[in-house]
């Protein structure tokens, strides 16, 4: 006689496998608001996945998990990611040649974690006040890593791209007594438009702008009823130096320690600069994996490259990306505002 057992799925079991980190992070962090494909506030949980609970949406019947649309959708290995995120928190970024030997990973899964985790960081919707200091960096339009262009990395060394403005990537720098952002303006010389597009509404209530003599500055300030004050005249100011000595380490980070940056992609490192300097980059805290729509937004990244090369340089978008995925779009999302 042959005697058949069936093993009911152990829950408790399976949680075993998983670190305290990862079930804090579900359990506790993760706030589950609405549904993350059509924002209905309408949903029920609807069994459960591992080690965390599934939901069901009332409206779009569709499923999904408190990780939907995070930095942590479509993580496979998540305690590994973790521990990825927390090497980046605490000492800084490295080359992917060395995260991918550090954590036994594959090249492109190293590049594609370190995007997400860059993606997550919130974006800063607080006014400047005061005083403000203003500062422009460039560094040469980057296609690196993109597939069918002849000496794409080697660019670079050419004279004549170094003196042709066509090919600088404009990062704008501003910082006031409290906080500081940087923001990828376009490619190309800089005009007053560009100033007008990233910054006219959080300078509402600044009284002065202390920045280069350059002419879209000064075009600016008066556009804005702001006064105008060069650096030279306070070259002697501490905040200023520290401000200028900011800019500098974040050129240096960029073109000697990660070897140059994907203009596609340098909008994001602005961003994990300023907060690992600050010590503000936390990456699985709840203003990090409160944002919903991480995954729709790492999909459709070529497309929103695109429209910043087709809108605000004098470049031609050429040879695309092939990567394609299931699910790309959040469909109550109409507006897309970029780290542009």
């Amino acid at each position: 006689m042959w005697i058949f057992i069936i093993f009911a799925p152990n829950i408790s079991f399976m949680s075993n496998n998983v670190s305290k980190e990862l079930l804090n992070i579900y359990q506790k962090v993760i706030n589950v608001k609405h549904c993350p494909w059509c924002g209905s506030l309408e949903f029920v949980k609807h069994g459960k996945y591992k080690f965390t609970v599934r939901y069901k949406c009332k409206n779009c019947r569709r499923t999904f998990l408190p990780s939907t649309g995070t930095s942590l959708h479509y993580i496979h290995k998540k305690d590994l990611f973790l521990s990825y995120a927390n090497f980046i928190q605490r000492e800084g970024m490295v080359s992917l040649k060395k995260m991918c030997k550090r954590f036994e990973i594959a090249p492109l899964t190293a590049f594609d974690w370190r995007h997400k985790i860059l993606m997550s960081i919130p974006l800063n919707d607080k006014n400047f006040l005061g005083e403000i200091f203003m500062q422009d960096l460039w560094f040469l339009f980057n296609q690196k890593g993109r597939k069918g262009i002849p000496n794409s990395r080697k660019t670079g060394n050419d004279p004549i791209f170094l003196c042709d403005d066509n090919f600088k990537t404009r990062i704008l720098s501003v910082k006031d007594n409290v906080r500081g952002e940087m923001k990828l303006s376009n490619v190309g010389s800089l005009e007053k438009q560009h100033f007008q597009r990233l910054f006219a509404k959080k300078m509402k209530k600044i009284k002065a702008i202390t920045c280069p003599d350059m002419e879209c500055f000064k075009k600016f300030s008066t556009n804005r009823n702001t006064n105008f004050i060069n650096f030279e005249s306070k070259i002697n100011n501490s905040k200023i130096r520290t401000f200028k000595i900011q800019n500098q380490m974040f050129k240096t980070w960029i073109n000697k320690r990660l070897k140059g940056v994907a203009t596609k992609y340098i909008a994001m490192y602005c961003n994990y600069f300023l907060g690992f300097i600050t010590q503000s980059f936390e990456p699985f805290t709840k203003k990090y994996l409160i944002q919903k729509n991480i995954w729709p937004f790492y999909t459709l990244v070529e497309e929103f490259y695109a429209d910043f090369v087709t809108r605000y340089t004098s470049l031609e978008y050429a040879f695309p990306t092939k990567r394609k995925w299931k699910t790309s779009k959040l469909y109550y999302l109409k507006e897309w505002q970029f780290r542009y």
